[in-house]
């Protein structure tokens, strides 16, 4: 990464501590650059994911909360533009940042209509790549993306581990903060009972169909009772907002 990497180099926005609380992919296909770019990302984020291609990514971003996206452009199996246009059929508002080594006219137009956050080209420098990680900071903050409502009551911080209802703080344990976390990923979808216990719990802890049963009562009881719809052979499913 060519730059400065001075640590203390003022950061361009008082928002971008914001980012510590969240769950960013990094996609980057030459392991060199990925495994130094990754080192320096860390420090931004709660945590950094990496995958070496566009399908490895999805995967990961279907699979767990994601809020935040910086890929690569040219890779094999799937390249950025791709996976970018993929993401946004799934999510329109998840900040996706493009990298590449090469500033082409046609690819950054069509990258442009995706509504990137920004199009870096490598090498990256330091103060270029905080710049931009700070005005995502303050979008994200500014589109009010940090808490989800379920209704005029009750909302859930997507950072933390608790529900804000009526006034009160209510804490999820972690099995329940990543059932929510998988619902809310694909709000409108039914989730199979198979997937839920399969992403949710472990190799050490496989789960079964009456402790998913069990959390989803819970659950239930904390964000209210009428937003996770059942149905027999189909799973699960977190309401709309708008559900009639």
């Amino acid at each position: 990464m060519s730059g400065t990497t001075n640590l203390n180099t003022t950061v361009p926005s008082r928002h971008i501590p914001i980012l510590r609380k969240l769950d960013a992919l990094y996609v980057e296909d030459d392991a060199v650059v990925r495994d130094q770019t990754a080192a320096l990302l860390r420090g931004f984020f709660r945590d950094l994911v990496v995958a070496g291609d566009g399908k490895e990514a999805l995967q990961i971003f279907d699979s767990r909360p994601i809020h935040l996206v910086i890929t690569d452009l040219r890779m094999p199996k799937m390249n950025g533009l791709e996976l970018t246009a993929t993401i946004r059929a799934r999510d329109p508002h998840v900040p996706i940042f493009i990298t590449s080594a090469y500033a082409e006219t046609d690819e950054l137009l069509e990258a442009m209509r995706l509504n990137l956050a920004d199009y870096l080209v490598k090498p990256l420098s330091w103060a270029r790549l905080k710049e931009a990680l700070g005005r995502s900071a303050e979008r994200i903050l500014a589109e009010g993306r940090l808490y989800t409502q379920f209704d005029d009551h009750t909302s859930y911080c997507v950072t933390g581990d608790y529900l804000l209802r009526a006034g009160e703080t209510i804490h999820l344990t972690g099995r329940e903060k990543a059932l929510l976390d998988l619902l809310l990923k694909h709000r409108g979808e039914w989730l199979s009972k198979d997937r839920l216990l399969c992403q949710i719990y472990d190799q050490d802890d496989p789960g079964s169909d009456a402790g998913l049963k069990n959390l989803i009562l819970r659950l239930r009881q904390k964000i209210g009772p009428d937003h996770i719809a059942n149905m027999y052979g189909m799973g699960f499913m977190l309401r709309s907002p708008l559900h009639g």
